[in-house]
């Protein structure tokens, strides 16, 4: 190992927005590639006491126990919502405290 230290800061929610990073991601398996077209409408589920505002999304915000439809310009942006609710929910330990519903009726994360 070398000398360096690392420092690892854990995540926590606040009664304040969080707000979804909006990185690169890898690709994801869990967007299919049927024969969706972009912009398409998803279903974004908020079922935890916490308000979410997501950037990709172009600052929809979630209100505690509220689901909102938003328009996804692209498959990557669809992505990028998927991994950043997946992540959020392994953070804050919330089994489908976040959920993605694309297309509508079937749920992705």
């Amino acid at each position: 190992m070398s000398g360096k230290k690392r420092t690892v800061s854990k995540a926590t929610t606040t009664e304040e927005p969080v707000v979804v990073a909006q990185e690169p991601v890898k690709e994801k398996e869990a967007v299919a590639k049927s024969q969706v077209t972009y912009p398409c409408s998803v279903l974004l589920k908020n079922n935890t006491h916490r308000r979410v505002t997501g950037s990709v999304t172009g600052g929809a915000v979630l209100m505690p126990h509220s689901e909102n439809t938003v328009e996804v310009k692209s498959e990557g942006d669809l992505k990028q919502i998927i991994n950043n609710f997946e992540q959020l929910n392994q953070l804050n330990k919330w089994t489908n405290g976040l959920q993605v519903i694309h297309p509508l009726g079937d749920d992705n994360a």
